[in-house]
């Protein structure tokens, strides 16, 4: 097997991905997640200053650089940046062009952190359908609040041409057929674009569900895909249980300031 190339995009002035740490705060406390050494180590504000971001992209721009993606990651929760808004307001104002994705905990209030800002992509980590097998991994979350704000998501965003991912990460609290059914059945009521069950990892991994045993979780819609990490990572492998192209057919539709960049290599 030959080995793929490699294509170096920051010589043709292409970022596929630009990743941006907005804040190293969170008030959930999982348990394989460095948050909380993170701050304890890492020396500068905990959230990311509007004049060092509008600075980054600025130069981004200026230098001719085309950026395909910024997402707002991290090893805290990008939402808990106290003007988070602001930070969409700034990409789309220097880089009209570039698509927006943004992974929380969704532990927020939509309307006040969101608002009218548009989010090309939104992916929600909510690793249950109860609250108790939910907080057993993301301490101190609350479900009812998560889905409330995934809720938010796809009456916003959707409409106007946005993706809302809830991403579930199989543990071994969280794996019963029951749940994963009943998490099947609020994703298509709530009306989101896909459904993520993603292999677990650390302490609480799924025993059910893994990797190396390649099985599959009850799968009852069609916008449910199963795989072994997170596919807007390049080159990942997905699983679909019918093999039907993923698309959003829930009931109510019809149809830390750290930043990095990513390369990718070729097919």
């Amino acid at each position: 097997m030959h080995e793929p190339a490699s294509v170096d995009l920051l010589s043709e002035k292409v970022i596929d991905k630009f990743q941006v740490e907005g804040s190293l705060a969170c008030g959930l406390r999982c348990p394989d997640c460095a948050n909380h050494s993170q701050l304890r180590n890492r020396p500068g504000p905990v959230h990311l200053p509007e004049d060092w971001y509008r600075r980054i992209l600025a130069e981004l721009a200026e230098a001719g650089f085309k950026v395909s993606w910024i997402e707002f990651c991290g090893q805290g929760e990008p939402l808990n940046h106290p003007e988070f808004a602001r930070l969409v307001e700034i990409t789309r104002e220097i880089l009209p062009e570039t698509r927006i994705r943004l992974i929380t905990n969704g532990n927020h209030n939509f309307m006040r952190k969101i608002g009218s800002a548009f989010i090309d992509e939104t992916i929600v980590s909510i690793d249950g359908a109860r609250q108790q097998s939910y907080a057993a991994y993301r301490v101190n979350g609350q479900l009812d609040k998560a889905l409330k704000f995934l809720e938010g998501s796809c009456d916003s965003q959707i409409p106007r041409g946005g993706n809302v991912i809830w991403k579930y990460i199989l543990f071994s609290s969280n794996d019963s057929d029951e749940e994963l059914r009943a998490a099947q059945d609020l994703a298509a009521d709530i009306g989101v674009s896909r459904l993520w069950f993603v292999h677990g990892h650390g302490r609480m991994v799924s025993q059910r569900f893994t990797f190396e045993n390649a099985l599959f979780p009850p799968v009852t819609q069609p916008f449910v895909k199963v795989e072994s990490h997170p596919s807007y990572n390049n080159r990942s492998v997905s699983l679909t249980p019918w093999g039907l192209p993923i698309t959003g057919t829930g009931r109510r539709r019809r149809y830390g300031w750290i930043a990095s960049c990513c390369m990718r290599t070729a097919p």
